[in-house]
């Protein structure tokens, strides 16, 4: 961890007082590494059991996917729901309900 630096070199502080610190470029380049390396080996071993599973490995995806279901469905309805109101929030922004103008009597001059 090293202390975070403005551009003219002081350190930087947060909206709270307290100093920032950030992790160091090559520790931060190894991570990358190495959390690629491991995202790399899940996918081998996946396409691997895939291969030599085939059965077992359908049976496991379609387990996920109808477990999964419920909040997609869920998650589904609530995204529909917001959308209809910014479409009502739309029409009734463009299309304002007539408001009731006094009617003055015209009087002669």
């Amino acid at each position: 961890m090293r202390l975070q630096r403005n551009k003219e070199g002081m350190p930087k502080f947060s909206q709270r007082g307290r100093s920032v610190l950030r992790v160091a470029r090559e520790v931060n380049d190894q991570i990358r590494l190495v959390r690629d390396n491991f995202t790399f080996g899940l996918m081998a071993y996946t396409e691997n059991i895939r291969k030599t599973m085939p059965a077992e490995y359908k049976a496991q995806v379609e387990a996920a996917e109808n477990a999964g279901a419920p909040i997609i469905k869920g998650d589904t309805n609530a995204l529909m729901s917001y959308l209809e109101q910014l479409r009502e929030k739309a029409e009734a922004a463009a299309h304002p309900a007539p408001q009731h103008q006094e009617e003055r009597e015209l009087v002669p001059a």
